[in-house]
């Protein structure tokens, strides 16, 4: 396997609409990725994303697996996932791609992921089940959710060679489709580079690889909080930014961090300096950084 992780980006990426007699399966800038050459094509879906998935399933005979078994099955069964093996043809598939207000259109949903592999379906079973518990650098062990999108874009990027090579040991190429922003979508084909060998090594869910995982869920919030507040599309981007930055240093109050991105928005990024200061220092709190700021530069509160 590879020491090289390889991500090929795929920007402007739009949804399949819910169209009476549509017969794309997958958007054209997927086509190639997805449906692509003779190996088999899986999903890992999240069963919390996908009610009634064992239901989809048989009703297209689809082979599926849960990935957790046993205690863990038992108790988590709800946000469970699950490997199913896919045909090109499959409602599900489609489904996937498909935006739409029916429970079963789940592109808003980033219900899991698409993998490509060589191996047959139990092989990769039991190969993915490898990754659902991995240790940290303590060795405590922790539920990896590597089948949510953004997020195993996110760690494999942190991810060292024997890491890389050990993930991807029974897998040709992942398929994730991850959120930037609001109506902002792209996808990553995750593979490897074939030269040179690396031997595979344990994974391990490392300070880095939370990190990681904690931006994703800060950039989850920004971009539920665009919707939430009308943000204009136009400050999207700026938005998502400032509220990242702000969910790092440890302010996560939905209304501070629309409030905070409407101050800076007034004073300009000239003055802007001095109140970063002030916010990375952590030493007060966002709500008396606000009314300090307004009062200083006479700006008038602006209900969020």
């Amino acid at each position: 396997m590879s020491s090289q992780l390889r991500i090929d980006q795929i920007s402007d990426l739009v949804p399949l609409e819910n169209t009476f007699g549509a017969t794309d399966i997958v958007p054209e800038l997927l086509e190639e990725p997805v449906l692509g050459g003779d190996i088999a094509l899986f999903a890992v879906l999240d069963g919390a994303k996908v009610p009634g998935i064992v239901e989809m399933c048989m009703a297209e005979n689809l082979r599926h697996q849960c990935l957790y078994i046993g205690e863990a099955f038992e108790e988590h069964a709800d946000v469970a996932p699950w490997l199913v093996e896919l045909t090109p043809q499959a409602k599900l598939l489609r489904n996937m791609m498909t935006r739409g207000e029916a429970a079963w259109h789940l592109w808003d949903r980033q219900a899991g992921i698409l993998i490509r592999s060589p191996q047959s379906f139990d092989a990769l079973w039991a190969h993915l089940r490898k990754f659902t518990l991995l240790p940290d650098e303590e060795g405590n062990r922790f539920f990896f959710r590597f089948f949510e999108p953004d997020f195993l874009s996110a760690v494999l990027q942190q991810a060292e060679p024997g890491e890389v090579a050990h993930f991807f040991a029974a897998i040709d190429r992942i398929v994730t489709v991850e959120q930037l922003r609001p109506e902002v979508w792209t996808a990553s084909v995750l593979s490897v580079d074939p030269e040179p060998e690396i031997d595979p090594a344990p994974f391990v869910l490392t300070r880095r690889k939370w990190q990681a995982m904690q931006h994703v869920e800060f950039t989850r919030t920004a971009c539920r909080l665009c919707v939430e507040y009308d943000i204009a599309a136009s400050d999207h981007e700026e938005f998502v930014k400032t509220a990242v930055w702000l969910q790092r240093y440890g302010y996560s109050h939905d209304t501070n961090l629309v409030d905070a991105f409407v101050v800076l928005q007034q004073i300009g990024p000239d003055h802007q300096g001095p109140i970063w200061r002030t916010i990375s220092e952590g030493d007060y709190s966002m709500g008396f950084i606000l009314h300090e700021t307004r009062r200083r530069f006479g700006l008038e509160r602006v209900s969020a």
